[in-house]
Protein backbone atom coordinates (compact mmCIF):
# COMPACT_ATOMS: atom_id res chain seq x y z
CA UNK A 1 0.00 0.00 0.00
CA UNK A 2 1.29 3.41 -0.96
CA UNK A 3 -0.70 6.26 -0.41
CA UNK A 4 0.12 10.40 -0.77
CA UNK A 5 -0.61 13.62 -0.29
CA UNK A 6 1.56 16.64 -1.78
CA UNK A 7 -0.92 19.16 -1.50
CA UNK A 8 0.09 21.43 1.69
CA UNK A 9 -3.88 22.28 3.17
CA UNK A 10 -5.00 18.44 2.13
CA UNK A 11 -1.87 17.40 4.51
CA UNK A 12 -2.74 19.82 6.58
CA UNK A 13 -6.79 18.76 6.66
CA UNK A 14 -5.40 14.53 7.07
CA UNK A 15 -3.04 15.85 10.32
CA UNK A 16 -6.08 17.67 11.59
CA UNK A 17 -8.48 14.74 11.30
CA UNK A 18 -6.39 11.99 13.38
CA UNK A 19 -5.69 15.15 15.97
CA UNK A 20 -8.97 15.58 17.02
CA UNK A 21 -10.08 12.35 16.81
CA UNK A 22 -8.22 11.35 19.95
CA UNK A 23 -10.81 12.87 21.78
CA UNK A 24 -13.17 10.63 20.67
CA UNK A 25 -11.38 7.08 20.70
CA UNK A 26 -8.27 5.58 21.67
CA UNK A 27 -8.24 3.08 18.85
CA UNK A 28 -9.56 2.86 14.94
CA UNK A 29 -9.56 0.75 12.27
CA UNK A 30 -8.67 2.48 9.23
CA UNK A 31 -9.67 0.78 5.73
CA UNK A 32 -8.35 1.32 2.34
CA UNK A 33 -10.90 -0.05 -0.33
CA UNK A 34 -10.27 0.46 -3.58
CA UNK A 35 -11.97 3.29 -4.19
CA UNK A 36 -11.93 5.12 -0.82
CA UNK A 37 -10.31 5.00 2.94
CA UNK A 38 -13.12 5.29 5.50
CA UNK A 39 -12.77 5.38 9.21
CA UNK A 40 -15.62 4.75 11.50
CA UNK A 41 -15.78 5.05 15.76
CA UNK A 42 -17.53 6.09 18.47
CA UNK A 43 -16.94 7.80 21.58
CA UNK A 44 -15.61 5.69 24.65
CA UNK A 45 -19.70 7.24 26.21
CA UNK A 46 -21.50 5.63 23.33
CA UNK A 47 -23.07 9.24 22.86
CA UNK A 48 -21.33 9.98 18.75
CA UNK A 49 -20.26 8.14 16.25
CA UNK A 50 -18.19 9.52 13.52
CA UNK A 51 -17.38 8.50 9.97
CA UNK A 52 -14.38 9.98 7.97
CA UNK A 53 -14.80 9.18 4.19
CA UNK A 54 -11.78 10.22 1.69
CA UNK A 55 -12.22 8.83 -2.04
CA UNK A 56 -9.20 7.74 -3.55
CA UNK A 57 -9.41 10.86 -6.15
CA UNK A 58 -8.52 12.75 -2.99
CA UNK A 59 -5.22 12.09 -2.93
CA UNK A 60 -2.23 12.57 -4.70
CA UNK A 61 -1.33 8.82 -5.10
CA UNK A 62 -3.32 5.94 -3.84
CA UNK A 63 -2.08 2.27 -4.69
CA UNK A 64 -3.28 -0.42 -3.03
CA UNK A 65 -1.38 -3.89 -3.26
CA UNK A 66 -2.89 -6.41 -4.70
CA UNK A 67 -6.22 -4.03 -5.56
CA UNK A 68 -7.46 -5.50 -2.40
CA UNK A 69 -8.53 -3.94 0.87
CA UNK A 70 -6.53 -3.37 4.06
CA UNK A 71 -7.54 -2.63 7.10
CA UNK A 72 -5.21 -1.69 9.89
CA UNK A 73 -5.77 -0.87 13.54
CA UNK A 74 -4.07 1.63 15.14
CA UNK A 75 -3.44 4.41 18.29
CA UNK A 76 -5.12 7.49 17.44
CA UNK A 77 -2.20 9.00 20.25
CA UNK A 78 0.97 8.02 18.20
CA UNK A 79 -0.95 8.92 15.21
CA UNK A 80 -1.33 12.16 16.09
CA UNK A 81 1.70 12.12 17.45
CA UNK A 82 3.32 11.48 14.25
CA UNK A 83 1.24 13.96 11.71
CA UNK A 84 2.27 16.76 14.25
CA UNK A 85 5.77 16.70 13.70
CA UNK A 86 5.25 17.46 10.01
CA UNK A 87 6.76 20.35 8.73
CA UNK A 88 4.06 22.29 6.27
CA UNK A 89 6.18 21.78 3.12
CA UNK A 90 6.41 17.95 3.58
CA UNK A 91 4.72 15.48 1.31
CA UNK A 92 2.99 12.73 3.23
CA UNK A 93 3.44 9.06 2.43
CA UNK A 94 1.85 6.29 4.03
CA UNK A 95 3.39 2.75 3.57
CA UNK A 96 2.67 -0.66 4.10
CA UNK A 97 4.50 -3.66 2.63
CA UNK A 98 2.40 -6.52 3.33
CA UNK A 99 -1.08 -6.61 4.32
CA UNK A 100 -0.96 -8.55 7.39
CA UNK A 101 2.26 -6.43 8.52
CA UNK A 102 2.51 -4.74 11.72
CA UNK A 103 3.98 -1.60 11.40
CA UNK A 104 2.97 1.18 9.33
CA UNK A 105 5.72 3.37 7.41
CA UNK A 106 5.40 7.02 7.51
CA UNK A 107 7.84 9.43 5.55
CA UNK A 108 7.81 13.30 5.71
CA UNK A 109 9.94 14.56 2.23
CA UNK A 110 10.40 18.03 0.83
CA UNK A 111 8.89 17.90 -2.61
CA UNK A 112 11.13 17.46 -5.57
CA UNK A 113 10.43 20.96 -7.18
CA UNK A 114 12.30 21.93 -4.14
CA UNK A 115 15.33 20.07 -4.47
CA UNK A 116 15.91 20.52 -7.96
CA UNK A 117 14.22 23.98 -9.00
CA UNK A 118 16.17 26.23 -6.57
CA UNK A 119 19.95 27.09 -6.40
CA UNK A 120 21.75 24.91 -4.08
CA UNK A 121 22.37 27.38 -1.88
CA UNK A 122 18.94 28.36 -0.96
CA UNK A 123 17.87 25.02 -1.17
CA UNK A 124 20.36 24.11 1.74
CA UNK A 125 19.49 27.27 3.60
CA UNK A 126 16.01 26.24 3.41
CA UNK A 127 16.53 22.83 4.79
CA UNK A 128 17.74 24.14 7.37
CA UNK A 129 15.99 27.04 8.51
CA UNK A 130 12.62 24.28 7.37
CA UNK A 131 12.58 21.06 7.82
CA UNK A 132 14.35 17.81 6.95
CA UNK A 133 13.12 14.38 5.74
CA UNK A 134 11.49 12.42 8.77
CA UNK A 135 10.76 8.86 8.66
CA UNK A 136 8.12 6.91 11.23
CA UNK A 137 7.17 3.24 12.41
CA UNK A 138 4.21 2.89 14.14
CA UNK A 139 2.87 -0.24 15.30
CA UNK A 140 -0.13 -1.61 14.32
CA UNK A 141 -2.83 -3.23 17.03
CA UNK A 142 -5.56 -5.99 15.59
CA UNK A 143 -8.52 -4.37 16.82
CA UNK A 144 -12.34 -6.63 16.93
CA UNK A 145 -15.36 -4.07 16.11
CA UNK A 146 -17.92 -4.24 14.11
CA UNK A 147 -18.84 -1.92 11.06
CA UNK A 148 -21.99 0.17 12.14
CA UNK A 149 -24.80 0.01 9.40
CA UNK A 150 -26.52 3.35 9.88
CA UNK A 151 -29.69 3.72 7.83
CA UNK A 152 -30.48 6.46 5.39
CA UNK A 153 -32.26 9.45 8.02
CA UNK A 154 -35.02 11.78 7.17
CA UNK A 155 -34.54 14.91 8.56
CA UNK A 156 -37.05 17.01 9.89
CA UNK A 157 -35.00 20.68 9.01
CA UNK A 158 -31.33 20.68 7.33
CA UNK A 159 -29.71 23.51 7.81
CA UNK A 160 -26.05 25.04 6.45
CA UNK A 161 -24.05 27.62 8.07
CA UNK A 162 -20.31 28.96 8.24
CA UNK A 163 -18.76 26.62 10.84
CA UNK A 164 -16.45 28.87 12.55
CA UNK A 165 -19.96 30.98 13.13
CA UNK A 166 -21.15 27.88 14.59
CA UNK A 167 -18.23 26.78 16.87
CA UNK A 168 -17.85 30.32 18.41
CA UNK A 169 -21.69 30.20 19.01
CA UNK A 170 -20.66 26.43 20.73
CA UNK A 171 -18.31 27.73 23.16
CA UNK A 172 -20.07 30.76 23.68
CA UNK A 173 -23.15 28.79 25.16
CA UNK A 174 -20.65 26.15 26.83
CA UNK A 175 -20.06 29.05 29.33
CA UNK A 176 -23.04 29.17 30.45
CA UNK A 177 -24.17 25.52 30.87
CA UNK A 178 -23.26 21.87 29.45
CA UNK A 179 -26.55 21.43 27.35
CA UNK A 180 -27.20 22.78 24.20
CA UNK A 181 -31.45 23.54 23.33
CA UNK A 182 -31.92 23.79 19.53
CA UNK A 183 -35.09 25.33 18.17
CA UNK A 184 -36.12 25.28 14.64
CA UNK A 185 -38.79 26.71 12.94
CA UNK A 186 -39.89 28.56 9.43
CA UNK A 187 -38.76 31.71 10.66
CA UNK A 188 -35.41 31.49 12.81
CA UNK A 189 -33.27 28.54 14.46
CA UNK A 190 -32.68 29.51 17.73
CA UNK A 191 -29.89 28.24 20.30
CA UNK A 192 -29.73 28.45 23.89
CA UNK A 193 -27.99 27.13 27.16
CA UNK A 194 -28.91 27.79 30.75
CA UNK A 195 -28.23 26.91 34.17
CA UNK A 196 -28.75 27.64 37.65
CA UNK A 197 -25.65 29.55 38.66
CA UNK A 198 -24.87 31.16 35.67
CA UNK A 199 -28.06 32.06 33.71
CA UNK A 200 -29.21 31.78 30.02
CA UNK A 201 -27.78 32.90 27.24
CA UNK A 202 -29.67 32.44 23.47
CA UNK A 203 -28.55 33.06 20.10
CA UNK A 204 -30.87 33.53 16.63
CA UNK A 205 -29.30 32.98 13.66
CA UNK A 206 -32.09 34.45 10.75
CA UNK A 207 -33.14 32.08 8.12
CA UNK A 208 -31.37 35.06 5.74
CA UNK A 209 -28.48 34.26 7.28
CA UNK A 210 -28.03 30.70 6.36
CA UNK A 211 -26.50 29.44 3.55
CA UNK A 212 -29.24 26.95 2.71
CA UNK A 213 -32.17 25.48 5.04
CA UNK A 214 -35.31 23.51 4.73
CA UNK A 215 -37.71 22.65 7.38
CA UNK A 216 -40.81 20.58 6.86
CA UNK A 217 -43.70 22.80 6.15
CA UNK A 218 -45.83 24.26 9.39
CA UNK A 219 -43.18 21.90 11.49
CA UNK A 220 -41.21 23.15 14.48
CA UNK A 221 -38.45 21.24 16.32
CA UNK A 222 -36.78 21.45 19.98
CA UNK A 223 -34.12 19.21 20.75
CA UNK A 224 -31.12 18.88 23.65
CA UNK A 225 -27.44 18.14 22.90
CA UNK A 226 -24.18 17.73 25.09
CA UNK A 227 -22.48 21.00 24.76
CA UNK A 228 -19.39 18.90 25.83
CA UNK A 229 -19.84 16.40 22.98
CA UNK A 230 -20.49 19.17 20.38
CA UNK A 231 -17.59 21.43 21.43
CA UNK A 232 -15.24 18.51 20.19
CA UNK A 233 -17.12 18.25 17.11
CA UNK A 234 -17.03 21.77 16.20
CA UNK A 235 -12.98 21.80 16.58
CA UNK A 236 -13.36 20.60 12.28
CA UNK A 237 -14.41 24.06 12.14
CA UNK A 238 -10.79 24.86 11.50
CA UNK A 239 -10.64 22.69 8.32
CA UNK A 240 -14.23 22.60 6.79
CA UNK A 241 -15.45 26.38 6.64
CA UNK A 242 -19.23 24.85 6.60
CA UNK A 243 -21.32 22.50 8.21
CA UNK A 244 -24.56 20.76 7.36
CA UNK A 245 -26.54 20.06 10.51
CA UNK A 246 -29.56 17.44 9.35
CA UNK A 247 -32.25 17.52 12.26
CA UNK A 248 -35.29 15.27 13.51
CA UNK A 249 -36.78 14.11 16.52
CA UNK A 250 -36.68 10.79 15.58
CA UNK A 251 -32.77 10.40 15.26
CA UNK A 252 -29.15 11.73 16.23
CA UNK A 253 -28.71 15.25 15.08
CA UNK A 254 -26.21 14.30 11.72
CA UNK A 255 -23.46 16.89 11.50
CA UNK A 256 -21.28 17.15 7.88
CA UNK A 257 -18.07 18.53 7.51
CA UNK A 258 -17.14 18.94 3.67
CA UNK A 259 -13.32 18.44 3.21
CA UNK A 260 -12.80 19.14 -0.50
CA UNK A 261 -14.54 22.42 -0.30
CA UNK A 262 -11.49 23.88 2.36
CA UNK A 263 -8.20 22.91 0.14
CA UNK A 264 -7.58 24.98 -3.25
CA UNK A 265 -7.79 22.25 -5.31
CA UNK A 266 -9.85 20.55 -8.40
CA UNK A 267 -11.52 17.33 -7.46
CA UNK A 268 -13.73 15.55 -9.37
CA UNK A 269 -17.71 16.15 -8.43
CA UNK A 270 -17.51 12.17 -6.90
CA UNK A 271 -14.76 13.37 -4.44
CA UNK A 272 -16.33 16.80 -3.62
CA UNK A 273 -19.54 14.94 -2.39
CA UNK A 274 -17.40 12.16 -0.53
CA UNK A 275 -14.11 13.61 1.17
CA UNK A 276 -16.13 14.56 4.28
CA UNK A 277 -16.13 14.06 7.87
CA UNK A 278 -19.67 12.75 9.51
CA UNK A 279 -20.69 13.38 13.09
CA UNK A 280 -23.93 11.50 14.57
CA UNK A 281 -24.81 12.33 18.14
CA UNK A 282 -27.60 11.52 19.85
CA UNK A 283 -30.21 13.65 21.82
CA UNK A 284 -30.21 14.15 25.92
CA UNK A 285 -33.57 12.50 26.92
CA UNK A 286 -35.72 14.71 28.85
CA UNK A 287 -36.18 14.83 32.77
CA UNK A 288 -39.86 15.32 32.61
Amino acid sequence: MNVELHTPAKAETFAALFQHIKLFTEHINILFQIDKMFVQGMDSSRVSIFEINLPAAWFDKYELTQDCDVTIGINVNILSKVLATRDKSQIVRLQLQNPGDDKLFVDYVLPPTTATAEPAAACAKKKTAASYDKSFEVPLLEIESDMLMIPPMESQAEFSVPSVKFATIVDQLKLFGDTIDLECSETAIQLSAKSLDHGKMSVEIPIDDLHSFSINEGESLTLSYSLAHLHNICLYSKIAPEITIYASSDFPIKMVFSLSSSVDVVVSAEARTEAQIVFYLAPKMSDE
